[in-house]
Order: C-alpha cells, then structure tokens, then sequence
C-alpha cells in the first residue's frame, strides 16, 4: 500500500510539479512564496493518511490554500505572474512572456487563475473548478471573458505600438 501511495505522489509530482510551481506563482507572484507553497502542500499530502481519487485537483487546490496562505503571512510581493521555464516551449515564446504577463495582470484573480490553470497548467475545465471550489460554468465564464479581455488587451497594445 505505502509503494502505491508513494508511486502516486511520485507521478503527480513528476507530471505536474512544474506546473504546480507555475500556479503558485501565479497566486504569490513571489518564487520563494511559490516553493514553499508547492513544498508544504506535498509535505502535506504525504503525512495524510488516505489520497485522495482524484489527486491532481485536490494537489491544486492544497497548493491554492498554501499559496493564498503565504500571501496573507508575507503580503502581496510582485515579482512574476509565471514561470517562464515552464511556459515557454520555444525560444521565441519566452520574449512574449512579460508582455502576457503584464496584460494577465489586468485580469481580474478569478479570469487569471481560470486562464493559467485551463491554458496555461493544462486542467480540465471540471478540475478547475474543483481546484476553485466553484461550478464549471462559472470557471468557464471566467476563463471566456479572461481571454477576451486579453484579446481586446494585446489589441489595444498592438496598434498603440504601431
């Protein structure tokens, strides 16, 4: 029992360590915050004595507790809103990453949070929303009028540049 719930904390940290990482980030816009966060909420499901089904959105949302946690103990520092390293695929994407980051920015947390857990994590509208303890239609509302703001955004930035 204890090689399988070891082999289940290894694959979801494996599979989604980086982005667990990013979406503390996202959260804690503070590096050390966001390890700490990733470190205490595996630290926890590890002491637990059950995991549960579902163990990626219920790691998400243990790191969403330990993020928001940690900005209420250290206050709000801004350094990023993510990791680049775990974002960027090609070079090239790494140059658009601070002008996302500033347009992401403007986003209210709800249409932030929705947009990097579905596009930029990768989960499931259904795990969003367990993530975020909120329905799927409201995430998806979230995650709709987030990226029409940022379209309407990079626009606006686009012929303001020209």
């Amino acid at each position: 029992m204890d090689a399988d719930r070891n082999e289940r904390l290894q694959g979801l940290y494996e599979e989604h360590g980086r982005k667990l990482l990013a979406y503390a980030l996202s959260i804690t816009r503070h590096r050390e915050s966001a390890e700490d966060a990733v470190h205490g909420a595996i630290a926890r499901l590890a002491s637990r004595p059950w995991l549960p089904r579902r163990l990626a959105p219920y790691a998400y949302r243990c790191v969403r507790n330990a993020a928001i946690d940690a900005c209420r103990r250290n206050g709000r520092r801004r350094e990023t809103v993510f990791d680049a390293g775990a974002v960027a695929d090609e070079p090239g994407d790494a140059a658009l990453l601070p002008h996302l980051e500033s347009l992401l920015e403007r986003l209210s947390s709800d249409e932030r949070e929705a947009i990097v857990l579905h596009a930029i994590d990768g989960l499931a509208f259904r795990e969003v929303a367990a993530v975020r303890r909120r329905s799927i239609n409201t995430v998806a509302s979230h995650y709709r009028r987030g990226l029409q703001k940022l379209r309407q955004l990079w626009s606006e930035t686009e012929n303001g540049a020209s």
